[in-house]
């Protein structure tokens, strides 16, 4: 064999080595998770009533105090946006959404709202998801002055996260949690998308 012959040869092992990697390249990047992002923009709506005014009264050397009371509700309306960032769209998408809220005294997570809204999302384009509104109550008694304010309280529900997740039929495409400890607040509540 010649060295032009061996040469040929080489080339032609380089050429079929190059196409079976690219091939392997191309498979690879057709198995890839799709290229999804999602934000979460958040708009509430606060209701404060203050139901008593703190007072201090005064009967000879007695004084007797009274804390403030309010009584406030929150409702929270999220909207989601699903940002599709690559080359391919996905048609027949679902996004299920849990809004968690947080219990003042214990600092336990409940799911305040959950739902779920079928999206089609076109490549390179983004779609918005509305939550229902997750409503939350709270009542905060403090006393203002005095030596009574340890005894300041507030019990009810503040809003804690959300968790996002995308699906295309069973297969779960993206996920997302804010803030990030809602994941293990998720998988502590057994919370069924």
């Amino acid at each position: 064999m010649g060295q032009r012959e061996r040469e040929t040869v080489a080339m032609k092992r380089f050429l079929v080595g190059l196409i079976a990697a690219f091939c392997a390249v191309s498979a690879a990047r057709a198995q890839l998770p799709p290229a999804l992002k999602i934000s979460i923009d958040k708009e509430q709506k606060t209701q404060v009533d203050i139901r008593q005014k703190a007072s201090v009264k005064t009967s000879g050397d007695v004084a007797y105090h009274t804390p403030e009371v309010a009584d406030s509700a929150r409702d929270v309306v999220l909207t989601i946006h699903i940002q599709n960032t690559g080359p391919v769209g996905y048609p027949g998408l679902t996004v299920r959404y849990a809004v968690l809220g947080k219990d003042f005294k214990t600092q336990k997570p409940a799911v305040a709202v959950k739902g779920s809204s079928p999206v089609d999302l076109p490549a390179l384009q983004t779609r918005d998801v509305e939550t229902d509104p997750a409503h939350f109550e709270s009542e905060q008694v403090q006393f203002k002055t005095g030596e009574f304010t340890e005894r300041n309280r507030t019990t009810g529900q503040r809003y804690y996260g959300v968790a996002v997740l995308v699906y295309r039929g069973g297969q779960r495409l993206a996920a997302y949690y804010e803030p990030d400890s809602v994941e293990q607040a998720v998988e502590k509540l057994s919370i069924d998308f």
